[in-house]
């Protein structure tokens, strides 16, 4: 959830009030007596209350409108196709959740046949995951994906600091690797549960996923484990998970170190799932005996809906696992045909791999996704070099905008860094993504272009979604997808820091220290800084250096090395000149 913050409600009110159409409200008696819901006060006589519970109540119709009414501003879930998260389900699974919103996960005592649907959602989950005979696998629900992913990096975490200790060696700095593609959920582990993040590079060499020969070069003593994804968030790539396991027996092999593999594929209700019981440490396992019975519980929310749960196994057991391969072999063809429609114009470049073929195909009407490249149903596209080149005044960010106020939500970012340059759209096709749909859609994106491509340059900025309610100025700030990769607090500060070849960074580290020398011994103000890469940008501000201006053309020398030049605010210090 966003950070919020206090909003001042009488501040807002009385603004809301000083105009003539607020003053001097009539209303009924009855706050909850109302003819229709908008015969209500709030109908046009009062504002609802947002930020303070009001004195007096309303109908239950009438606040249920008011509600209704405001959340259609919202972008319709099915056309949303930014989200990997379905948004489909069977009325009789619906059925199912409301019957059962009261029941709690944390009564395990006072709701035993949800708990026994619980315990067969893990042994179900396990058998698909190719857990082996002789092992226990063991597992919890989880509120979402990043819980199962803290839950999984916390235990490796801690089975390391275990193996550290038997060893008598430190245990102070362990880290863990992941692709510069990770999404934020494996990013927050690091940070909040203090392991240096070696966030490796992506390129479109590594098909812009976690790279094998950069995990190779990483890996120590003090790496608990690598984070790989089952597909990465930006163009739906599987990531080498093989491979990766075979350098990491190759290491252990060699050096005793046993570097473990947490797989992330998950998306709505989530699961954290071991293969074995072994790989989750004992004591942070809690046993609880307050609700009526003992139970063990490892999750980081404790109490929360147990109707999620309910219908996960109604969807496991409904579908079968041949009803489960049905709907991703249409969602994979439907993504292949909008891949290979995009493609044919001639407009547009495809970065996702999904519809390449991994082998001849002798029959296509008997062809399945096992003969192309494998990858979840994303499609992530960029406007040709071609077009780019007959149509420089086209922003590829205007068909984001344009295919908004027809109701779909595609959203336009940047690749991660290194990669950043290129901006793709992405496409997330899902069940409900019917072939009727897919046809509106893909003729929506050609006619909209074919639009752009015969008007003159404009500028459209004025019509990027966006909120300006007063909630929104309170919620917590960030930076437009332009500016993604120039946070505030990105992760190469603190703990965190790009994994890149030690030496290359012990020499780099050096250079600028001489620089810094330089800098120091200049009077206060404006200043020079090298133009370089990462490493050196965390120096700058090690050294004090609290804003980057322009650019300045030329070059300089420091012991014989060329650095482009930059304007810079540097903080003055006591016993600096």
């Amino acid at each position: 959830m966003s950070l919020a913050r206090h909003v001042d409600p009488d501040q807002i009110i009385q603004a809301l009030q000083s105009g003539k159409a607020h003053k001097h409200h009539v209303h009924t008696k009855s706050a909850l007596s109302t003819v229709t819901p908008y015969s209500s006060r709030y109908a046009s006589q009062q504002e609802i209350s947002k930020f303070k519970i009001p004195k007096e109540g309303c109908a239950s119709d009438a606040v249920h409108q008011m509600l209704k009414d405001e959340l259609d501003l919202d972008g319709r879930p099915n056309l949303n196709l930014a989200s990997f998260v379905g948004t489909y389900m069977e009325r009789e699974a619906e059925a199912l959740m409301v019957e059962n919103l009261s029941k709690n996960m944390s009564d395990a005592d006072e709701y035993p046949a949800m708990m026994a649907m619980h315990a067969r959602c893990v042994s179900i989950i396990s058998h698909l995951w190719g857990v082996q005979k002789g092992e226990t696998a063991i597992g919890s629900a989880t509120t979402g994906s990043s819980e199962a992913i803290h839950l999984g990096g916390l235990a490796m975490k801690r089975r390391w600091q275990e193996k550290r200790d038997a060893e008598g060696k430190d245990k102070t700095k362990p880290n863990i690797l992941m692709g510069s593609n990770a999404q934020v959920a494996l990013e927050k582990f690091a940070r909040y549960f203090e392991v240096e993040a070696r966030i490796l590079d992506v390129s479109e060499k590594s098909k812009y996923r976690l790279d094998p020969e950069l995990v190779k070069k990483n890996i120590d003593e003090n790496t608990i484990g690598v984070f790989v994804i089952m597909g990465s968030t930006y163009t739906g790539h599987y990531e080498p998970v093989e491979e990766i396991s075979k350098i990491l027996d190759e290491y252990e092999e060699k050096t005793g170190n046993d570097i473990p593999i947490h797989v992330d594929a998950a998306s709505g209700v989530g699961w954290i799932i071991w293969r074995d019981e072994s790989f989750l440490p004992k004591h942070l396992i809690f046993e609880l005996h307050y609700l009526g019975g003992t139970e063990e519980s490892y999750t980081l929310n404790f109490s929360r809906p147990g109707a999620q749960i309910i219908a996960q196994y109604y969807n496991l057991i409904h579908l079968g696992f041949d009803g489960f391969r049905a709907i991703m072999e249409n969602c994979l063809s439907n993504a292949r045909l909008l891949s290979k429609s995009l493609e044919a114009t001639g407009w547009y470049t495809c970065v996702s791999d999904i519809h390449r073929k991994n082998k001849n195909v002798v029959n296509e009407e008997t062809e399945t996704s096992a003969d192309y490249v494998a990858g979840l149903p994303v499609v992530a596209f960029r406007l040709s070099d071609a077009f780019k080149k007959d149509y420089s005044h086209i922003k590829q960010e205007s068909i984001s905008t344009l295919l908004r106020t027809k109701q779909y939500i595609i959203p336009n970012y940047p690749l991660p860094p290194t990669e950043e340059k290129t901006e793709i759209l992405r496409v997330v096709v899902r069940e409900s993504m019917s072939l009727d749909l897919l046809d509106r859609l893909i003729t929506d994106i050609i006619t909209l272009t074919e639009q752009l491509m015969k008007s003159d340059a404009m500028d459209l900025s004025a019509f990027q979604p966006g909120s300006t309610s007063i909630e929104k100025q309170h919620q917590s700030k960030g930076v437009d997808h332009a500016n993604k990769h120039k946070a505030q607090r990105p992760m190469s500060k603190g703990v965190h820091q790009q994994g890149k070849d030690e030496e290359m960074d012990q020499a780099a580290r050096g250079m600028e220290k001489r620089f810094f020398k330089v800098i120091h011994t200049k009077a206060q103000g404006i200043e020079i800084e090298p133009g370089f890469g990462h490493v050196q940008k965390q120096a700058c501000f090690e050294a004090g250096v609290v804003g980057i201006s322009s650019k300045v053309k030329g070059m300089a020398s420091i012991d014989g090395n060329p650095w482009d030049l930059w304007l810079l605010e540097v903080e003055r210090q006591s016993g600096d000149g």
